[in-house]
C-alpha cells in the first residue's frame, strides 16, 4: 500500500515535469555539429497560438520574443518565467486605414541592439525607442 501511495504521489510530478518534443534536426552536412549538438532536441516553450512569427533572441533580456499575429502581441519567453506579453497592441494601432486586425509579423535586432518591428496591421517597420516601454520610432511606411 505504501509503495502504491509513493508512485501515485510521484506520478504528477513525471508528468507536468516533461517537456514537449517534437520532430527531429536534419543534418544536410557534418559542420552543422558545430552549431547544434547531435543529442539535440526540438523543444515546444509555448502553445496555443494560431500564427506566430518572429523568433528572434534578445541578448539585452536573455529570452526569445515573438509576434502572434492575429492577436496584435509580442511575447516574450525565458528559461526563469516562461511566457510573458511583451508588447501589447503593437502592430496595428489603426494609424493606417486597414481593415486587416493583424499585429506584428518580422522582428530583428539591428547591429546596435535595437528591436526592429515589422507591423503587419500598420504598414510600417518601427524601431522601439526603448526597451523598457512601447514608444516606436518609424523607419518606413508602406503604401
Amino acid at each position: 500500500m505504501k509503495k502504491l501511495i509513493l508512485l501515485l504521489l510521484f506520478i504528477p510530478f513525471v508528468a507536468f515535469g516533461q517537456n514537449d518534443f517534437i520532430g527531429s534536426v536534419e543534418r544536410l552536412s557534418s559542420e552543422m555539429d558545430d552549431f547544434i549538438s547531435k543529442d539535440s532536441k526540438i523543444e515546444i516553450i509555448a502553445k496555443g497560438f494560431t500564427w506566430s512569427e518572429g523568433p528572434v533572441w534578445s541578448n539585452k533580456l536573455n529570452a526569445v520574443l515573438f509576434s502572434d499575429v492575429p492577436n496584435n502581441i509580442i511575447y516574450k519567453w525565458d528559461e526563469k518565467n516562461g511566457l510573458d506579453i511583451f508588447l501589447d497592441k503593437i502592430g496595428h494601432s489603426e494609424i493606417v486605414p486597414n481593415s486587416k486586425k493583424d499585429g506584428t509579423n518580422g522582428l530583428t535586432i539591428d547591429q546596435q541592439g535595437n528591436l526592429i518591428i515589422c507591423m503587419h496591421g500598420d504598414r510600417r517597420i518601427v524601431k522601439l525607442k526603448d526597451w523598457n516601454s512601447n514608444e516606436v520610432l518609424p523607419l518606413a511606411n508602406i503604401i
